[in-house]
């Protein structure tokens, strides 16, 4: 039976989108409402914010209601859990306590000093998080999204190897950056062959090249969900650190460079494979703009409902509105 193919942005509510004018009717509009027009625009959207701070379960619970039925959201991993600097007020209140004091202290806790008491109770919590999503059959994937300095290594392997049955009973896509794990043939193998057999999906990747972060974008199918996140080729921004993410990934595609992608996911489809294709291009409405000419490109994709010929002026009926 084939795949489908699933086509969105990685947030819906960055403030260079809701700022710009151009997606959302009106700038005023409540989070709840700009979730629900963008839900019937798109059939997906990844869960950035929960990489920052695990989202607490009454405003996940407020998504779930707020979407069609048929729609889903990848989630992607809180920060300490992908070994990224955290800030001490990001940790879950209930954790909080097991943290040694001098670690509360400072701006960011490193992931090398965090005890693994801590680390433990911290998985429940995101996971927990993540329920309502999955009770309402909403939950693509989780998207493990490893720093620059995760580089191919023992430790790091082993980690990976534990990764789907902490994250059980939910899928797990993972994405590097850092080009030891796909340096070449023979480390494409090793990797891929470490993913598969851990039932761990490949997060592919679109983004400039030439980089000691840069990753190759080769697709490779190693579990039930192909997940594509689409950064943007941005070669003067890539490496810069702030002020935003939308600076970082400032891009607006062309049709011919995401016309490349068209192909390869036609071919995993077709073969079963379900595909996630996310683009991260967030200054102003790139993300939209971007997402749209993919879905012009795989007509074949699902949508949940017509898309306007503009964004702004939604048709009668299609923006539900909450009190």
């Amino acid at each position: 039976m084939p795949g489908r193919i699933l086509i969105g942005t990685c947030s819906w509510a960055d403030r260079s989108l809701i700022d710009c004018g151009r997606f959302y009717p009106k700038k005023t509009m409540s989070s709840r409402d700009r979730l629900a027009f963008y839900a019937v625009q798109f059939p997906f959207v990844e869960i950035d914010s929960s990489y920052y701070a695990i989202p607490q379960l009454p405003h996940v619970q407020a998504w779930v209601e707020t979407v069609p039925s048929g729609f889903v959201f990848d989630m992607k991993a809180y920060g300490m859990l992908t070994q990224h600097l955290v800030q001490p007020q990001t940790l879950p209140p209930s954790v909080r306590s097991l943290m040694p004091r001098g670690l509360m202290q400072r701006d960011r806790i490193p992931y090398a000093a965090v005890p693994a008491e801590v680390v433990n109770a911290v998985w429940p919590e995101f996971k927990a998080a993540a329920a309502p999503i999955a009770a309402a059959g909403q939950l693509g994937v989780l998207v493990f999204q490893f720093p620059p300095r995760f580089e191919a290594n023992d430790d790091h392997r082993a980690y990976l190897e534990a990764l789907a049955e902490r994250a059980a009973p939910y899928r797990v896509a993972v994405e590097f950056r850092n080009h030891s794990w796909l340096a070449d043939a023979v480390a494409q193998r090793e990797t891929f062959a470490l993913l598969k057999a851990g039932g761990l999906c490949y997060v592919a990747v679109d983004e400039p090249q030439g980089f000691e972060s840069s990753i190759p974008p080769v697709l490779e199918p190693t579990g039930p969900v192909a997940v594509i996140r689409l950064h943007g080729r941005n070669r003067a921004t890539w490496e810069r650190s702030g002020p935003t993410a939308s600076d970082r990934f400032d891009y607006r595609y062309r049709n011919d460079e995401l016309a490349e992608w068209a192909p390869r996911v036609r071919a995993l489809v077709e073969g079963g494979i379900e595909v996630h294709l996310s683009v991260n291009t967030n200054k102003d409405d790139q993300g939209p703009a971007n997402a749209r000419m993919l879905m012009e490109l795989l007509p074949e994709s699902v949508t949940v409902a017509p898309l306007p010929d503009t964004a702004a002026t939604p048709t009668p009926g299609q923006l539900p509105l909450f009190g």
